[in-house]
């Protein structure tokens, strides 16, 4: 059938292929013996390539395609011979005639096996590391010729395997291969795997892709030889993805993902293919998307994601969140020996004003010997070289004939670097060369400047070597600018990230920034910011985020990116950029740059919006947010449209589908890195307020994602190094207080998780600890919420209805006792003091009936309050604090308030828990010994009432009786403060109350006598002390008096002690009344007191309930906004959107064009 194709322009050369023409006739007699050599090979070739096109008989071509093949092995200039007579063409001719001769004859079939060996043989040899070849099979040939001149032989099952092998062998060039599928029929798959695994270590880098292409284009003849030999070829090519990255390169470049994905959607669902086939074709197709894809791929897969009945189909989802996850930019793959060459025929050396080469790079596989990075050279001599050594570390060379100085810089393989090399070009730049990796200055030396030669000449810069050092590398992009850069600049460049390939000429190159790498320049700069030594390089970032860089376009010397015009060593081409060696371009865009093609956003979200399983959320917000995460496209549409409050709302509707994979995911994206907490930060603010501060959203979640996202606020605020940037930049925009406070009050999260709520509360509270963002909201909580206040009429519950009403007291203790805990801290005290009346604060939050738990807690924070100021005494005085205190107080006393009272007594808070008792605040002792009057007076009107149970009232004043009596015997200053007339007074009355009524009384049950005595033990003890004035202490002794005439009625014995002995004489009244004039008026003092703090409780709780239910109707104009947004999902559905409604008839189109013609 190519016969007529095999008649060559010139049946001879007119002059030999390895030399330019003659500049004269060469006698035969004057040749070298090795030209002449080569001259009898090229007419053996010559006449070999005649011979095949004339060859009929089977064992005849044979021996002529055994001939060809030494002769191309003896000299590799018969390759040119060998294309310039039309070998490809008879090659391929021999084999499409060898199908002709197949029979049932077991010799013949190994004949032709073996011709057909030899043809490939040839083919691979004639193709091998040549260029005009290669490219003249390509474009002249064709491998659809060759497909179709081997159809007859793939299709033959006696000899389909042999063939296949014979094409993986010509993709590798190692014939070692090419028994690969030579297996009996009824091998397993375990057996299979093993098969492909033992020829691993002869897989090689593959050197005709086009092959392996016509290999999977042959896969519907070997499904009809079998399914192990369809299994093996898609277990080959998966294991050949893994060989090295130019494999998987190479591989994903066959636009091979498309078909298979196809197929794949049609055997995931057939019974006939077995599982394991599908895992595997999954996992090939998950490789070949790894490092790219095209639009329409990306289309197609998108597409089937859906099924007819607007359900997700869970095998694709899974396939995209793989394709999604992992984002390779596009690149340059090189193995050594590779490099790119920038060739200029006139220079003189290097600019005169320094020079910056930038480069990023990922490392595959570490030299053996050091491998140049990049080299500029003059008439063939180095001037600058950069290396890297066999152990990762980089050397520089700034002069021809020195030796490289290493650089303490280690390259990390397997991850993308980028590396600036900075050189000025004077001494007074101390230090003249500068590393930066990954935008950091690493290491810096000083070394003289290449000097300018006196005349131009060949001048060359070199990314790569041509040497074989055994390095297998990748770079995304290289620039060369003829000046150096300031210190800050190559952090900016680098935060632009791998798949920025322009030349910075863009003044908003901000906006190219993703969301991760604006705010680690923003966290430099906020650091910066506070150190001195670095404001020079913050005002340079500044300059390049407001402006640009500012590089003129003439100081590239050059650019080197994967769109860069590259040409092949030997084409004709004398300036540009030059490949000379193995160097392959990656030129696939991520799945996310194709997701912005075909939709942006919108297409990530419509899958959220359809998901109805927890695993079908999980992976649909990966794929999603791994959108978003570095695509500056995707983000900025995400932000337009309102994404984020729509994803928020999808959400809330799914919210029993959101597991722990699922809420990493999202918070992952926000910055939160799991696995080193430490490390987490706000990275997309708009992100967070829509998501993580939804608290509606995650108080429907499981109760463990309800803890954990309550938790983070901890790990911003607390565990992060991070944290001030976080409270400072990100948290205190948001008012996070308001947002927990207004969540509290209501009922979503219910009361096990109330601990969690109140951590979150404190965790902000503490690292946000501002007048206007924390104090004033949480006292203002606290005086709506811890006393009961009847419900005002005007403001119907129906509009709050889901504020919770019956927990509002025990939630507001519970938030009384962590603002207490906080304000133990000097700092936070201060701030507290310095912004609101800390006494007045007290008695609002106290009432006028408090809880024992409200009362305790108060009293906690008096003592804070007199530990740490000295002159809080003295204002709570004016504010009659001690005397509301007094009247209030003991309505709440227990044994909790009582430990409170007298810890705030001897002054045991915060640090001085443990220390030995002194009295430091006495007077708190009035409050102690009303309280005392309050629960004796109680006691006895139970007993009148003839109640039994008046247990509680007799214990609690036993067991302050009992405290009282220890105190005054052991501590010394405790029987001074009986010094003061008005606290031994307030003994007095309850002493006098309690006698009177047990007098009164009758018959006294035990527990009132046991009290009696004790009271009447304490008195006498107080008789005792010099430190009572005398006219008390005849008080003390008259009411002794009575108390022993009560306890023992029908005794006529005196009292056995001597009234006179102990008060000394005859005692003055006048000053005990005006002790009690004085009380008399202070209370007098507490009313108004009390009075204005009920206003202003009032006014607090009104403007309190204004605000809740603004908050309630702001939730719901949003609710209803983010409901009303659908304009987003319409073009997904339109006649060309990604899931065009079929169903909808359209009663008009447009053709696209203008004017009159336009088609209605």
């Amino acid at each position: 059938m190519f016969r007529t194709l095999l008649t060559p322009l010139s049946a001879r050369f007119s002059f030999q292929p390895s030399t330019p023409h003659p500049s004269g006739q060469i006698e035969r007699d004057e040749l070298a013996p090795e030209v002449f050599a080569r001259d009898v090979l090229v007419e053996v070739m010559r006449s070999s390539i005649e011979r095949l096109k004339a060859a009929e008989i089977l064992e005849v071509r044979g021996e002529v395609l055994t001939e060809i093949h030494k002769v191309m092995l003896e000299d590799v200039t018969t390759k040119d011979v060998f294309r310039e007579t039309d070998g490809f063409l008879v090659v391929i001719s021999v084999l499409s005639a060898l199908q002709a001769d197949l029979g049932n004859n077991e010799a013949r079939r190994v004949q032709i096996l073996d011709a057909t060996r030899l043809a490939f043989v040839i083919l691979a040899e004639a193709l091998y590391q040549h260029g005009e070849n290669i490219d003249f099979f390509k474009h002249s040939v064709g491998y659809d010729s060759l497909t179709q001149a081997i159809l007859g032989l793939v299709s033959d099952r006696t000899t389909i395997r042999h063939t296949l092998g014979f094409l993986v062998s010509l993709a590798l060039h190692r014939f070692s291969m090419s028994g690969i599928f030579d297996f009996g029929s009824e091998t397993d798959y375990a057996q299979l795997d093993h098969r492909i695994r033992d020829f691993e270590p002869a897989f090689g880098t593959i050197f005709l892709p086009e092959a392996l292409s016509m290999l999977y284009r042959f896969i519907p003849q070997a499904s009809a030889d079998g399914p192990a030999l369809r299994y093996s070829i898609f277990k080959l090519l998966e294991r050949l993805s893994y060989h090295n990255h130019r494999n998987h390169c190479v591989l994903s470049s066959l636009d091979i993902a498309g078909p298979l994905f196809q197929q794949y959607c049609v055997w995931k669902d057939d019974v006939d293919v077995v599982k394991q086939e599908r895992q595997l074709v999954a996992k090939l197709l998950r490789r070949l998307i790894d490092v790219g894809t095209t639009t329409d791929e990306a289309r197609l897969m998108f597409q089937r994601a859906l099924r007819v009945d607007d359900t997700l189909d869970p095998d694709v989802l899974e396939l995209l969140r793989a394709g999604m996850k992992v984002q390779w930019p596009e690149h340059m793959t090189l193995q050594s020996p590779a490099a790119l060459q920038v060739i200029h025929p006139s220079i003189r050396g290097l600019s005169p004003s320094g020079f910056t080469f930038m480069i990023w790079v990922w490392i595959e596989k570490l030299p053996t010997t050091s491998h140049t990075i990049f080299s500029c050279l003059l008439r063939n001599t180095t001037i600058v070289t950069l290396l890297l050594r066999p152990d990762g570390t980089l050397a520089y060379s700034g002069s021809p004939g020195r030796d490289p100085v290493p650089l303490n810089v280690n390259v990390v393989r397997a991850r993308w670097a980028h590396l600036t090399l900075v050189h000025y070009p004077h001494r007074s730049s101390n230090p003249t060369v500068r590393l930066f990796l990954d935008g950091v200055l690493v290491d810096a030396l000083n070394w003289h400047y290449p000097g300018l030669e006196a005349t131009p000449g060949l001048g060359m810069y070199q990314i790569g070597d041509n040497g074989a050092s055994g390095m297998n590398w990748c770079f995304a992009s290289a620039y060369l600018i003829a000046s150096p850069l300031g210190d800050s600049i190559p952090r900016f460049i680098h935060h632009l990230g791998p798949r920025y390939s322009a030349q910075f000429k863009s003044t908003e190159l901000a906006k190219f920034l993703t969301y991760e790498a604006s705010t680690a320049l923003h966290i430099h700069l906020d650091g910066g910011a506070q150190q001195s030594v670095t404001r020079k390089d913050v005002a340079q970032l500044h300059d390049a985020i407001k402006g640009g860089l500012k590089i003129s376009e003439s100081s590239f010397l050059f650019a080197i990116t994967p769109s860069s015009k590259i040409y092949r060593r030997g084409m004709p081409k004398s300036q540009g950029i030059i490949a000379d060696g193995d160097v392959f371009i990656a030129r696939r865009g991520a799945l996310d740059l194709a997701m912005w093609r075909i939709g942006g956003a919108t297409v990530a979200l419509r899958l959220v919006g359809l998901s109805h399983s927890a695993h079908e959320v999980s992976r649909a917000l990966g794929i999603l947010v791994d959108g978003l995460k570095n695509s500056w496209q995707n983000s900025e549409d995400m932000e337009r449209l309102r994404g984020y409050d729509v994803l928020t709302a999808f959400l809330r509707a799914k919210s029993q589908y959101i597991n722990m994979t699922g809420f990493e995911t999202l918070f992952e994206f926000l910055g939160f890195n799991f696995r080193t907490p430490d490390q987490s930060t706000i990275v997309n603010t708009i992100a967070y307020r829509a998501i993580a501060l939804d608290f509606q959203l995650w108080a429907s979640t499981r109760e463990e994602i309800q803890r954990v996202h309550l938790e983070h606020f901890a790990t911003l605020l607390s565990a992060s190094k991070f944290k001030r940037f976080n409270m400072k930049q990100r948290i205190i925009k948001l008012g996070v207080i308001r947002k927990l406070l207004f969540v509290l009050q209501t009922s979503l999260y219910s009361m096990d998780m109330l601990s969690s709520l109140i951590g979150a509360i404190k965790v902000v509270a503490q690292a946000q600890f501002t007048l206007d963002d924390a104090i004033k909201p949480i006292v203002s909580y606290l005086a709506s919420n811890l006393h009961e206040v009847a419900a005002d009429a005007a403001s119907p519950r129906s509009i709050v209805s889901r504020i919770d009403y019956v927990n509002a007291q025990c939630k507001a203790e519970q938030v009384l006792g962590m603002l207490v805990s906080i304000l133990s801290s000097p700092a936070a005290y201060a701030k507290f003091s310095g912004g609101l009346p800390v006494g007045r604060v007290c008695l609002l939050l106290l009432g006028e009936r408090p809880s024992p738990t409200t009362a305790s807690l108060i009293l906690q924070l008096v003592g804070i309050s007199l530990s740490t100021s000295v002159s809080f005494s003295r204002k709570f005085e004016l504010a009659s604090g001690w005397n509301v205190l007094k009247t209030i107080l003991p309505h709440a006393w227990d044994s909790v308030v009582q430990k409170a009272a007298f810890d705030l007594l001897f002054g045991q808070v915060g640090d001085q828990a443990g220390a030995p008792p002194v009295v430091t605040c006495p007077q708190i002792l009035p409050a102690i010994f009303s309280a005392l009057k309050l629960n004796l007076d109680i006691a006895m009107k139970t007993v009148g009432g003839n109640l039994v149970d008046f247990s509680e009232q007799t214990a609690t004043v036993e067991s302050l009786l009992e405290e009282l009596i220890q105190y005054h015997s052991t501590i010394p200053t405790f029987r001074h403060v009986f010094k003061s007339q008005a606290i031994t007074l307030s003994f007095i009355e309850a002493y006098q109350s309690l006698v009177t009524s047990v007098s009164m009384a009758g018959d006294l049950y035990p527990d009132f006598i046991r009290i009696l005595e004790k009271l009447s033990h304490l008195g006498l003890s107080i008789v005792l002390d010099n430190n009572v004035s005398n006219s008390q202490k005849g008080e003390i002794m008259e009411i002794l008096q009575s108390a022993e005439t009560a306890l023992n009625p029908r005794s006529s014995q005196e009292t056995t002690i001597d009234s006179a002995a102990v008060v000394g004489g005859k005692h003055r009244r006048r000053r005990v009344a005006s002790v009690r004039l004085s009380v008399q008026l202070g209370e007098s003092t507490v009313k108004r007191s009390v009075s204005r703090i009920q206003d202003w409780r009032k006014a607090v709780i009104a403007t309190e309930r204004k605000r809740i239910r603004k908050t309630v109707l702001d939730m719901r104009e949003y609710h209803r906004q983010i409901s009303s947004l659908t304009d987003w999902a319409g073009i997904l559905d339109i006649e060309r959107g990604l899931w065009a409604n079929s169903s909808h008839i359209r009663s008009w189109r447009l053709d696209e064009t203008e004017g009159p013609y336009r088609t209605r």
